[in-house]
């Protein structure tokens, strides 16, 4: 700690950020993608978003048009700064045009007409650099389309008259412009983009996109204080499409990439300078940029996402997606076919912040986020309505439909076979409506339907049909309806039905019947029973009518043994705990088995839903619940859950959508779909990979006073980066707000404190919601932030807080913890 002088007392924070998530790989090759459109965030909405990037603090800031203003997003909550002449050091223009973010979280803004302004995050205060035709180092003209940050601190700014570089130490500004009779000059004073590559040389794209032809892109050669400009020949198909140059990227595997207009996609070789066109291919459709709309030809931008895909955007014709494993093209917009939930055709600007977030905006007012890492599950969609799903040789899927009999469909060759119940021919099918399918250890496929139970032969493609015989009631199956079919560890093959279960003696063909007379007597008995075995071999049966049975086969008897919710489902994990699906939710017992009670995920919460459809587990373990809302999985600690939604891909409309799951010997996971088709998945794609989140101390003010870093004050750096703050004994009243940055959601981000020896109990606050402290004693206070029982932390930091007695005596220590969490 540095000396105090005067009497100083000391403030020391220490930001260290300790809290972390984890996000989902499985999108990286999904074209399923949600684009979320942010409107508005909280009070303020957004207009159109002429330019976006972030700041090294992790802010995201878009520049918004409509409103004259720009925007500092957090994840949750938005600041606003816009153009007021007569505050000193506020934005100094109306029309923000683009940004450039620099390494010590400072920004640089450009206008359409006052020049561009510096952004100092600790004073949160505008510095403006404008155009003044009497001063020839000053910028040279007050329209800035681009502006860029290089690796040695200068800042290069694009106008409509020339490129400029300023240096920051001096304010003064070295100007470059088109000179008719010098090559090696700017090719057009029309500056469009700014770009550095990794080798730190400069590129400049130039022209406007809808007047003449002029343009070019041009590469800096510091040495000379020239360019090597690069254009379109009519009569080389190795040039340039088009001069006008918007778009200018270096992807991770080295390749250098120009869009122009007419929808000019380009590679190029910066050795050579040789340019390969991306035309369209109306033979190749998916392996080219499409055909563009006429009169709207402008590739707006090309950027990278962490996945190493590129990202194409147009002004007219959508947004494409190049695939570098596949070298496909997918289009987004209404002209695509695997175009997600973008309803689009323009796009303006894209950038991805450090958590892999996709940001785009458009020319109609409109914001978007991408979530990259939301897990998407696949649907595959089918004419027919599907009951139940089963894997068999691994190369067979057989499908059961409502009214549509029984589909087999080849892996491989996706042809699909269908089998229907035919009257007259007692070896078909019993029934079109299949309850459910079963493959035993014999690779047997056994079919539940409506009207009985079928065994397939695999060699006739015929079947044997099981069906309760009304003139021999004690024997055989006691109904038709087959509500489900389980093998045991015993080989034994139980089959339910609405009254009750019933094991099958493949050798002699015989059945035995287990049942309760109260399971039989509820109206809710139509819909029959589950069947599971835990892990000692004890056979349980969970009804519709109620309740959780264990079988006695001493009796022959169902023994009620939880009662209970109507019961869809049942699942015993490889820990031993039995888990029911139920008409009120997700139920389960105890290790020991003494009790079965509805799921909370904590000590307030239900599960999800009101009903629970299936559960099924993957071989990690971890459960996959379908609900009325969404399709959910729980990890093996039982504590995390997952929801998948709408985002993902997966809609709920009610019963027998998720009604049905079942995992392959791969273990690939299937759920039923509704109106037509089912959803599958592989859960070990959903690889883990790690995120950044941040917390800081903004805000910080004095005896109602705002401070400012200065030397030998109260802060001597940022706060954000601050390791001490420094008070005297009668500066004990003192307030702060946090900024919780978390991109990925607009929940509210609330945090929990508490300042020992000063609160008594927690308090709480909300991410950007001041805290205010009074008359705070001499000495350090610890002031620890936590979170409620069950509750996930998201992020924390802690702080020093130390005040000084007048003659400079200081008391003990104590310690300042700040956590949130979402809400």
């Amino acid at each position: 700690m540095t000396a105090i002088k005067d009497i100083r007392a000391a403030i020391a924070i220490f930001l260290t950020f300790i809290g972390s998530y984890s996000i989902t790989k499985i999108q990286a090759q999904s074209t399923n993608l949600n684009f979320e459109q942010i409107a508005k965030v909280e009070d303020i909405s957004l207009g159109k978003i002429n330019a976006i990037t972030q700041d090294s603090y992790g802010f995201m800031w878009f520049s918004d048009q409509t409103n004259r203003c720009i925007l500092r997003y957090d994840g949750s909550q938005i600041k606003r700064y816009a153009f007021n002449p007569e505050k000193e050091n506020a934005l100094g223009g109306f029309y923000p045009e683009c940004f450039a973010a620099d390494s010590d979280g400072a920004l640089w803004i450009g206008f359409s007409d006052k020049g561009v302004d510096y952004f100092d995050p600790d004073t949160e205060s505008f510095t403006n650099y404008a155009h003044d035709p009497n001063d020839p180092e000053s910028l040279s003209d007050g329209g800035v389309s681009a502006v860029l940050v290089a690796h040695d601190g200068m800042v290069w700014i694009g106008t409509e008259n020339g490129l400029d570089k300023l240096d920051p130490s001096t304010g003064k500004f070295t100007h470059f412009r088109y000179d008719k009779n010098d090559v090696s000059s700017l090719s057009h004073d029309v500056v469009r983009v700014i770009y550095e590559d990794s080798d730190d040389t400069l590129w400049v794209g130039t022209g406007f996109p809808w007047n003449t032809g002029a343009g070019g892109l041009n590469r800096y050669n510091p040495d000379t204080n020239s360019f090597t400009r690069y254009m379109n020949n009519p009569d080389d198909p190795k040039s340039l499409k088009a001069n006008q140059v918007r778009a200018i990227c270096e992807d991770s595997r080295g390749n250098f990439w120009i869009g122009t207009n007419k929808n000019g996609l380009h590679k190029m070789d910066r050795e050579t300078g040789a340019i390969t066109r991306y035309e369209f291919d109306p033979e190749y459709p998916a392996f080219s940029l499409p055909e563009a709309t006429p009169g709207m030809q402008h590739i707006t931008f090309i950027h990278e996402d962490l996945y190493g895909f590129l990202w194409i955007g147009t002004y007219a014709d959508g947004i494409y997606r190049w695939d570098p494993i596949s070298n496909t093209m997918a289009l987004f917009g209404t002209k695509g076919i695997q175009s997600g939930n973008y309803k689009e055709n323009s796009s303006w600007w894209c950038d991805v912040s450090n958590d892999g977030l996709i940001w785009i905006s458009t020319q109609e007012n409109k914001l978007f986020r991408i979530d990259p890492h939301i897990p998407q599950i696949s649907e595959i969609q089918q004419r027919e309505q599907i009951s139940s799903l089963v894997v068999k040789d691994t190369s067979e899927l057989w499908m059961g439909t409502y009214e549509h009999g029984l589909l087999r469909k080849n892996r491989k060759t996706e042809r699909v076979e269908q089998f229907t119940s035919n009257k007259k021919n007692a070896r078909s099918l019993s029934n079109n409506n299949i309850t459910n399918l079963y493959v035993d250890r014999k690779d047997n496929l056994w079919i539940g339907t409506y009207n009985g139970l079928n065994l397939f032969n695999e060699r006739s493609n015929s079947f044997t049909r099981f069906i309760h015989d009304d003139t021999n009631d004690s024997e055989g199956i006691s109904n038709s309806f087959i509500s489900d079919i389980y093998e045991d560890s015993h080989s034994n093959l139980w089959i339910g039905t609405v009254n009750g279960a019933h094991k099958l003696d493949r050798e002699k063909g015989t059945i035995k019947r287990y049942t309760n007379q109260q399971m039989n007597q509820s109206d809710t008995a139509g819909w029959g029973v589950k069947i599971v075995e835990d892990l000692s071999g004890q056979v349980w049966v969970g009804s519709v009518a109620g309740g959780v049975y264990k079988l006695n086969e001493l009796t022959d008897q169902l023994e009620l043994v939880f009662t209970g919710p109507a019961i869809r489902d049942l699942y015993v994990d490889k820990k031993g705990i039995l888990w029911a699906g139920a008409n009120t939710g997700l139920w389960n017992t105890d290790k020991y088995w003494t009790k079965m009670s509805p799921y909370k995920i904590n000590e307030t919460g239900t599960f999800l839903g009101e009903w629970t459809y299936s559960v099924i587990g993957d071989d990690a373990d971890n459960l996959w619940i379908g609900t009325d809302v969404a399709l959910v999985k729980l990890g093996t600690d039982r504590k995390n859950k997952e929801i998948f939604g709408i985002k993902n891909g997966v809609r709920v409309n009610g019963f027998p959508d998720l009604g049905y799951a079942y995992k392959d010997k791969d273990g690939r996971v299937y759920f039923a779909s509704s109106p037509n088709g089912y959803y599958t998945f592989q859960p070990e794609e959903f690889k883990i990979a790690s995120g950044k989140l941040a917390l800081y101390a903004m805000d910080l003010k004095v005896n109602n006073q705002a401070v400012n870093p200065e030397e030998n004050g109260i802060l001597e750096t940022s706060l954000y980066k601050a390791n001490e703050i420094r008070l005297n004994y009668n500066e004990n009243n003192f307030s702060l707000s946090f900024a919780a940055v978390d991109l990925r959601a607009e929940l509210k981000k609330r945090i929990l404190y508490m300042l020992e020896g000063y609160d008594t109990e927690w308090q709480e606050s909300l991410s950007g919601q001041k805290v205010t402290y009074n008359k705070v004693p001499p000495g350090t206070i610890r002031l620890p932030i936590d979170r409620p029982s069950g509750i996930a932390v998201i992020g924390r930091k802690k702080a020093l807080v130390s005040l000084y007695h007048p003659h400079g005596g200081k008391r003990a220590g104590h310690m300042v913890h700040m956590q949130y969490y979402l809400c």
